[in-house]
């Protein structure tokens, strides 16, 4: 006779647990942007939106596909995952370096044509939170292709109020403007890449960067966009996964 009871689908677990933690983290850049409409008119709440979006754009452009194929990697090849997790981490930083001074002086080039409210601070807010937000994706790529779902969860899901807490403290005291909105999105950015990267890095020996490593890495997203026949920055995890 067979037994009613099933045993607990470990990957629909997983995926249910980073889903309702992107819900969760989702409501508190919801609060954020209700503050942002409170505080800012009409122009500054446009301005910190282009400055957030190009800096995420930025950064995902940065990854190149590395950081699916890493995670790949991760989770096949136990033994070389602190070499992974370091090639992650160098290749990313430069990358989102290149590309935010890339963007960011297409942006001088337009000059008065560009948009408005970015000048020189705003400039500098762009680069840094393109490699923050880079930094960030190193650290997920590993954690998920570890299979550490609860840790990734956990900071999905509570990183994101850091950034409406930090515009509610900076709007009752100093007054909340573009460029402070933009600082406190960078930091509360900053912090759930340290916590990213902290977390991955728990029980792995770093090593130096190890260029075969990263060579076979740009081989499998080589390999990915050739057999799906687009460029390979928009090369998805599901894709680069089943040409592995």
């Amino acid at each position: 006779m067979l037994k009613g009871n099933r045993e607990p689908d470990p990957v629909a677990g997983g995926s249910a647990l980073l889903f309702w933690s992107k819900i969760a983290g989702n409501a508190g850049f919801f609060v954020a942007v209700l503050i942002l409409a409170r505080a800012l008119g009409p122009t500054g709440r446009g301005t910190i939106a282009f400055i957030t979006v190009t800096a995420l754009v930025a950064a995902r452009l940065a990854g190149l596909g590395i950081t699916e194929a890493t995670t790949v990697f991760v989770a096949r090849r136990v033994e070389v995952r602190g070499a992974l997790l370091t090639n992650a981490v160098v290749f990313l930083f430069g990358s989102a370096l290149l590309t935010a001074a890339v963007a960011c002086g297409a942006l001088i080039a337009l000059g008065d044509q560009g948009p408005a409210g970015i000048g020189a601070p705003e400039l500098a807010v762009i680069v840094a939170a393109t490699v923050v937000s880079a930094m960030g994706d190193a650290g997920y790529c590993v954690l998920l292709g570890c299979g550490r779902l609860r840790p990734l969860a956990l900071i999905t899901a509570s990183a994101s109020w850091v950034y409406p807490v930090f515009l509610l403290a900076i709007w009752s005291t100093a007054g909340l403007t573009v460029l402070g909105a933009a600082v406190a999105w960078t930091v509360a950015e900053s912090i759930r890449a340290g916590a990213y990267l902290a977390q991955s890095r728990r029980g792995l020996s770093l090593s130096r960067p190890d260029s075969g490593l990263l060579l076979e890495a740009v081989r499998l997203v080589a390999g990915a966009q050739k057999a799906i026949n687009v460029p390979p920055i928009w090369t998805s995890p599901a894709a680069v996964t089943s040409a592995a």
